[in-house]
């Protein structure tokens, strides 16, 4: 990172980069705007089970090994060399943890690592903050995930495919091939908008991610234990050789494996307020959408319908602090669609003839042949 650019402005010193650094993640990571926490009520024996040692050594086997420095120094291969002794131990700490429902203050500070994903280099947005957190950290909550995995994806409806065992991007690419062929044979209208939100991981509220998982029906003390693990955090940003420091109050960790499951319910929740009645009817079906994590398409046979799906989406995603991309968002239509606009406020939604979604070029005419030779 050599230059930043603000307000149209280009920094090229250091300390002004690590001053624009330092603005824009205190500002990404300040809670906005208050939810209230749920009412939860944690049992007073814990309602979570003990943890096996033989739940360490599987978790421990399920952390991804790699060679970035972190606070606490310790690697995924030092645990793995530990053996049976060391995973007992652990065991026996992190059930001490699960029954106080209090972890230790190290584990809620990481260094965090900008990654660039594509666009222009000198704008922060366009970089990934990812959190390189604790390795005895990372290998807890891969544990609570086994716990709630089973649970958190029953919660999600068949549109969403995104982190969901037996599911993959080939799923929706295939469903929405299937609907381009047969509205082009019937001559049905269609209209698809590409939803894409700014920062969407870092900018969810805590508070909206745990009234999330509580109404989806998960055991209060999982949602305290959750609480504890995303409050008083901060993190350390690594430019130049030296730490900003940060404090992070909303968002889910970009590098926790829980992360992704918890955006997805937080999601899904967003969507049973909206309870749409409208889109496509198929077999007496509505069918308004697909979800891969927060890589969402709306579907329509009007324009007004599509629009007013969208305002209502941007409205309830507001509330929990995700913020539509109105830039990146793109909207397209099919011969049998009259002429129009689609608007967010007085915000106009860009119209194209091709989007790439999930790695494949998506177009009207349904040009395989336009998307091999991209290929």
């Amino acid at each position: 990172m050599i230059a930043l650019k603000e307000n149209g402005l280009i920094t090229r010193t250091k300390i002004g980069i690590k001053k624009e650094c330092k603005e824009f993640y205190t500002n990404l990571f300040a809670s906005k705007s208050a939810i209230s926490p749920p009412n939860i009520q944690p049992s007073s024996s814990s309602g979570i089970p003990a943890m096996l040692t033989s739940e360490v050594r599987h978790a421990i086997g399920q952390v991804e090994t790699d060679k970035a420095p972190r606070k606490d120094g310790i690697e995924v291969e030092l645990l793995k060399a530990g053996g049976a002794t060391l995973w007992a131990a652990l065991a026996a700490h992190f059930s001490k943890y699960m029954r106080e429902l209090h972890v230790p203050r190290q584990w809620k500070e990481s260094k965090t690592i900008l990654l660039f994903k594509k666009d222009d280099k000198e704008l922060l947005k366009n970089y990934w903050p990812i959190c390189l957190l604790s390795t005895l950290y990372k290998t807890f909550t891969k544990i609570i995930l086994n716990h709630l995995t089973r649970e958190l994806d029953e919660q999600q409806p068949q549109e969403q495919a995104g982190f969901r065992a037996g599911y993959g991007t080939m799923d929706q690419i295939h469903i929405i091939n299937q609907l381009l062929e047969r509205c082009h044979e019937y001559k049905t209208p269609l209209v698809l908008t590409f939803v894409d939100y700014e920062k969407a991981f870092d900018s969810i509220k805590i508070n909206a991610v745990l009234q999330a998982i509580h109404c989806q029906g998960i055991v209060d003390d999982y949602v305290a234990l959750i609480q504890e693990l995303n409050s008083s955090c901060s993190t350390d940003i690594m430019l130049f050789y030296r730490s900003l420091h940060i404090l992070v109050a909303r968002g889910v960790k970009q590098g926790d494996t829980i992360s992704p499951k918890l955006f997805n319910i937080s999601l899904e929740e967003i969507f049973r307020k909206l309870n749409w009645s409208s889109g496509i009817n198929i077999n007496g079906e509505w069918f308004n959408h697909l979800r891969f994590a927060d890589n969402i398409v709306i579907v329509g046979e009007t324009i007004e319908e599509v629009e007013e799906m969208l305002r209502e989406l941007d409205r309830e995603s507001a509330r929990v602090g995700l913020r539509m991309n109105r830039s990146k968002t793109k909207w397209m239509k099919n011969h049998q669609v009259g002429e129009g606009n689609i608007k967010i406020g007085a915000e106009e939604i860009v119209g194209v003839s091709s989007y790439v979604y999930l790695g494949q070029e998506i177009t009207m005419e349904h040009a395989i042949s336009r998307e091999l030779s991209r290929q």
